[in-house]
Formats: C-alpha cells, sequence, structure tokens
C-alpha cells in the first residue's frame, strides 16, 4: 500500500489553507436564508425553482430555464 509522503501531505495542507483563505475573502453563497452575496442564499434551495429567490436579480436564461433544485 502506497504511503503518503511528508512533502505531500504539507502540500495538501498548504493547498486547504490557501482554499479557506480564498473561501473566506470571496464568500459566494450563504446559508443564511435571505442572505444573498455574489449568490442566493442555499437556505432553502432543494426543491426551489431557479431564478425565483426573491431579492435577487438573475439574467434572462436563468429565469426562464425552468429548472427544479434538488
Amino acid at each position: 500500500m502506497p504511503s503518503l509522503s511528508t512533502s505531500n501531505v504539507s502540500k495538501d495542507q498548504e493547498q486547504t489553507q490557501a482554499n479557506a483563505t480564498v473561501s473566506s475573502k470571496f464568500e459566494l453563497y450563504s446559508p443564511k436564508a435571505g442572505k444573498n452575496l455574489m449568490g442566493t442564499s442555499l437556505h432553502g434551495v432543494f426543491d426551489r425553482a431557479s431564478g425565483q429567490a426573491r431579492a435577487f436579480s438573475y439574467s434572462a436564461a436563468l429565469q426562464g430555464a425552468r429548472l427544479q433544485w434538488n
């Protein structure tokens, strides 16, 4: 069974930290109800029709897509 080298683990840890830093600076979606960021809140997204969350500006394509999030 192959073993992980210390350098691979270190690289993974560095990448994980870098991803966390980027994520904290550039939040795209919020799990909180009614809190829209770059995208709509993910609260209650399941079974919601695409392009229908209140207080968010959607593209015409997404408004007319007739998708159901599931």
